[in-house]
């Protein structure tokens, strides 16, 4: 069985904190349990996906080579961009002009 995450359990707390909240102010319950349980730390989440190495990105890009998705491996090491950023990026927020590649002013 795969443990949940500490930001998912946080998650979890708040939706049952603010619908018992909510069952408290229009009376359904006399109190709210939720209030009295710690809040769950993700404190431990910063540990689950630590960067890689310098050497350990190089092997990946050696290997991914390969792959259709090559180009997408590349510029996410190359620039840092998230996979919101990723799926948003069209063509003409790419100059393939100038070397080293840039990004439109969107991204940033």
């Amino acid at each position: 069985m795969n443990a949940l995450s500490a930001k998912t359990v946080l998650r979890v707390h708040r939706v049952i904190r603010k619908a018992l909240g909510d069952a408290e102010r229009k009376g359904l319950i006399a109190g709210n349990p939720a209030r009295l349980c710690d809040k769950p730390s993700t404190a431990q989440d910063d540990d689950e996906r630590p960067a890689w190495i310098v050497e350990e990105l190089r092997t990946f890009l050696v290997i991914a080579k390969k792959e259709d998705l090559f180009a997408m491996y590349r510029l996410v090491a190359l620039t840092g961009m998230r996979r919101g950023e990723l799926c948003g990026l069209q063509w003409v927020d790419i100059d393939l002009l100038p070397r080293p590649y840039e990004l439109g002013k969107r991204w940033r």
